[in-house]
């Protein structure tokens, strides 16, 4: 998981710094610790970040013991190999948003996030939402038990398979459509 983050913020980075010199930026969020941010806030209320190695591991044991459920590995890797504002970008013909990991918010998006899901799901958890497609607003999703990427189209009820893996989806994932 970490080498496939590593090359998507390499050529993210690498984007940004032959577009404007500097590295991404997202709004300010004063509740983000400053570890991940570059320089000072814009006048806009924008600031640079750039993605950290993560080196404190959460062990996801808390979160698994409130909503009743082990995650499958590869969300427990997603959480735990980088600090970041955004992992974004065109995969086949889908605008993905995945999950930001932001220090000092730690997991509280992703955990309100899936306590959400989970009541509007009869109370299970067979797949974990990690993002959102863009352009049709369905949920990216991890199945839980395999590992296999979904898009979610809750309107009908009905899922795509769209990678193999969360690593794969990363790796595949291209900054211009």
């Amino acid at each position: 998981m970490k080498e496939e983050m590593k090359k998507y913020f390499d050529q993210l980075i690498e984007a940004w710094q032959g577009f404007n010199n500097s590295y991404p930026k997202v709004p300010w969020n004063d509740a983000v610790k400053p570890s991940i941010y570059e320089g000072e806030v814009d006048q806009d209320e924008y600031i640079c970040w750039k993605p950290v190695e993560k080196n404190a591991i959460h062990d996801f044991r808390d979160i698994e013991q409130v909503v009743g459920v082990t995650f499958h590995k590869s969300i427990k890797d997603y959480f735990n190999s980088y600090w970041f504002a955004e992992l974004s970008g065109f995969y086949k013909s889908y605008n993905i948003i995945l999950e930001p990991v932001l220090p000092g918010i730690e997991l509280n998006n992703f955990v309100a996030q899936l306590m959400g899901y989970k009541e509007v799901h009869e109370g299970k958890l067979d797949n974990i939402p990690l993002g959102v497609e863009g352009r049709n607003s369905f949920l990216v999703v991890v199945d839980n038990n395999t590992g296999i990427v979904k898009l979610e189209d809750f309107e009908t009820g009905r899922y795509e398979v769209i990678s193999d893996s969360i690593e794969q989806l990363i790796s595949d994932i291209k900054l211009k459509g």
